[in-house]
């Protein structure tokens, strides 16, 4: 992953959050994981990366770009009111999803 270039950055007063649009050039290499993109924002934005939530990431076909989004939210607890499940699940490291399916089977 070479460089992530914010696109749009929006304060979101009323919920808490800073909305951030992003593009990530990857030259010659595959889609960069959720994890990676999450650390490299928290570099460039200087903020802890457990406040982020990468809501998507879409790359198009033959490209070497992907677009996303991501929330970054004032407290974990208010990202646990305002997202869905899934989302949260998502931006989790493996190891602490398969610690989350086996508590809730």
């Amino acid at each position: 992953m070479e460089e992530i270039k914010v696109i749009k950055e929006y304060e979101n007063i009323l919920l808490g959050r800073k909305e951030i649009e992003f593009e990530v050039l990857h030259t010659k290499a595959s889609t960069p994981t959720r994890f990676t993109v999450k650390e490299k924002l928290a570099q460039k934005l200087a903020v802890n990366p457990e406040s982020i939530y990468i809501i998507k990431m879409i790359t198009k076909t033959n490209s070497w770009k992907t677009y996303g989004i991501a929330h970054i939210y004032d407290s974990e607890e208010r990202a646990k009111i305002l997202l869905p499940k899934h989302i949260i699940l998502r931006n989790k490291p493996k190891e602490e999803k398969k610690e989350e399916k086996e508590t809730s089977s």
